[in-house]
């Protein structure tokens, strides 16, 4: 599996999940464009509670005890990240919504044939 496919299969593995839980999902891979793509929300989600969620997916290959994607969550990503919320709440008149961003992080084993998911809620609330 390449690395945009395994990326791919991480975040439909995400938003099954949040189904599960009784999310709404909204939106995936929206793009912030200004000319040149500026960052990605890899699911927007509603949350049970009625909490909008912006959810970064981060996925590897590996041992699940010893691979670690949350690590390749730069604080350059984070800004990316947020300026892309920021223009999702101004772009649909949400600026008053409650939301936050979660991390879920998907380990895909191919040698035991599994994939293991964490949900971080809350890497950021407003």
């Amino acid at each position: 599996m390449k690395r945009v496919e395994i990326g791919r299969a991480g975040e439909q593995l995400a938003a099954n999940y949040l189904i599960s839980l009784g999310y709404q999902i909204l939106e995936t891979n929206f793009f912030n464009r200004r000319g040149y793509r500026i960052g990605e929300l890899d699911i927007i989600a509603r949350s049970p509670e009625g909490i909008l969620i912006f959810v970064e997916v981060k996925s590897l290959r590996g041992n699940p005890q010893w691979t670690v994607p949350e690590m390749n969550l730069t604080s350059e990503k984070l800004k990316k990240i947020f300026k892309s919320v920021n223009l999702y709440l101004r772009k649909n008149d949400l600026l008053e919504e409650k939301w936050r961003v979660d991390l879920i992080t998907v380990v895909f084993d191919f040698f035991r044939k599994k994939a293991t998911l964490r949900q971080i809620k809350a890497i950021y609330q407003d």
